[in-house]
């Protein structure tokens, strides 16, 4: 289970953090701003068609042993296909934009190292 407190910087997230650790003592406290300061990573996005992710969709499994888990899977996912599609839009400058469908995963692969050089 994650337990994900967010708010301003300064809304008081850090107390009730503590306070929680102190009472799930197994439970890892994690400050996910540390993670801020790590990161030099590229962000790439896959942009394809919704067509094609609809098709996707469809032809995956991903829950196998139970349909009714997988359908609600794929509904989930369906609905939010054009929201995703959407977010290609905002994406900032720096972002190495790639189409999904035009390129096996290889392809995809050598234009990431092709990006880090």
């Amino acid at each position: 289970m994650i337990i994900w407190i967010n708010g301003a910087f300064g809304a008081g997230k850090t107390t009730p953090a503590e306070e929680l650790h102190r009472r799930l003592p197994d439970a890892l406290a994690f400050d996910p701003e540390f993670v801020g300061y790590i990161l030099s990573i590229l962000h790439v996005f896959l942009d394809v068609l919704p067509e094609e992710l609809h098709r996707r969709i469809d032809a995956q499994v991903l829950h196998e042993d139970n349909p009714e888990a997988d359908a609600s899977a794929g509904t989930f996912r369906h609905r939010n296909v054009e929201r995703c599609v959407a977010a290609g839009a905002e994406l900032p400058g720096s972002t190495l934009i790639l189409r999904g469908d035009r390129h096996t995963p290889a392809e995809l692969a050598d234009l990431v190292m092709d990006a880090l050089r």
